[in-house]
């Protein structure tokens, strides 16, 4: 049996796509930037970010899933910042979608606790200068835990051929590569009007995303350090070589920083790209006399994604599907 999995939602972090926050509404009619202006066309209509799937061959399973995640605005941002609505596209007529995909929760440290949001907590979406920003809040939709800053959005480019058949969106994703799993028809050519676009974006700010110390939880709450040490030179003390995700690190491999409020010692060196395309450090945090580990982006991290082509390589940028093109889909399945 072959299983399939991808989820490009993790990202992380993953499932950024537009703006929002600062910006506001003013009397004279606000000249959009070429970038807001491509936003701008489709946004209102919903377009899909991203695709999740979990599929077993030859047999399926109960538990098999896939998706789009497809966001929309009700009205432009060009008329002050909007809500991006959030929903699922079921891109098969007999698979259901998961109960509890959305409640994985993100953790961030914020002003020197650790917040958390589910994949449909609130993002706004506005245009600031000449960009698009997004700005996503917390749980209880009233505290932004972090911006991304959409840069650079390409114009829409229609897809043509079959469905497997295209470099741009092969390079995203794996599900018309092979093996493709049964039910799956790659030659299935794309709608007339099934098109693309492309994003470029990085997160604004800092950021410290807080993970488990051990056996991963997926709600509010984050596993910390079990010992007894909570300043981080006690902890080097009594372990000289620390080995956390596969790397192992020293006192003198990183460096003690504030983030957000909290005392925090970050490594010097990026994390493999293989596991993060985006540049990214180990961190470990001080927090109410307890050491907790994180994963921290610099100001201006540029997002970038594992090349599904080519593994070793990672590409800066997201393609944004619209309706057509979903529908062209979801036409390839015959489950």
């Amino acid at each position: 049996m072959k299983k399939l999995l991808n989820s490009a939602l993790v990202l992380i972090f993953s499932l950024s796509l537009s703006g929002c926050g600062g910006g506001g509404s003013s009397d004279a009619p606000r000249t959009l930037s070429v970038n807001q202006s491509r936003f701008d066309a489709w946004i209102q209509a919903g377009v899909a970010p991203s695709l999740s799937w979990l599929l077993r061959s030859p047999n399926r399973s109960p538990s098999d899933y896939l998706f789009a995640t497809v966001i929309s605005a009700t009205a432009s941002p060009r008329d002050g910042p909007q809500v991006l609505n959030w929903a699922r596209f079921n891109l098969t007529a007999t698979l259901e979608l998961p109960d509890n995909i959305n409640r994985s929760a993100q953790r961030v440290l914020h002003n020197g606790a650790i917040r958390y949001r589910l994949i449909d907590s609130k993002i706004h979406a506005a245009y600031v200068d000449d960009v698009i920003e997004s700005h996503f809040y917390d749980v209880d939709g009233r505290t932004v835990l972090f911006v991304e800053v959409v840069d650079d959005v390409s114009a829409p480019v229609r897809l043509s051929g079959p469905v497997g058949n295209n470099d741009i969106f092969n390079r995203q994703y794996d599900l018309f590569q092979l093996p493709v799993a049964a039910g799956i028809d790659p030659n299935t050519n794309w709608n007339n009007e099934a098109a693309y676009t492309s994003i470029k974006s990085y997160h604004r700010d800092p950021m410290l995303a807080v993970v488990d110390w051990s056996s991963p939880t997926f709600d509010a709450q984050v596993n910390a350090y079990a010992g007894p040490e909570s300043a981080v030179e006690n902890f080097f003390a009594t372990h000289p070589i620390w080995s956390y995700g596969g790397n192992s690190y020293g006192l003198n491999s990183g460096t003690i920083v504030t983030v957000q409020g909290a005392r925090a010692w970050v490594a010097t060196t990026p994390l493999p790209s293989a596991s993060y395309p985006t540049t990214a450090y180990r961190a470990m945090i001080e927090l109410g006399q307890r050491l907790y580990v994180g994963i921290y982006y610099p100001a201006n991290t540029r997002l970038r994604y594992r090349d599904q082509i080519d593994p070793s390589q990672q590409i800066d940028y997201r393609v944004v599907l619209n309706p057509a093109a979903l529908v062209s889909m979801k036409q390839a399945m015959s489950f």
